[in-house]
């Protein structure tokens, strides 16, 4: 469970660092970050 958590917090950081200008990334991002909130 905590690796699960770690390559979550892991894409939230790369979606930090510019990787949000991707569309279909961006997408993937939100659906986790939903599942986690």
């Amino acid at each position: 469970m905590k690796l699960f958590f770690l390559i979550i917090l892991s894409i939230v950081l790369l979606e930090g660092c510019g990787v949000k200008s991707k569309p279909e990334y961006q997408g993937k991002v939100d659906q986790v970050n939903r599942i986690i909130l």
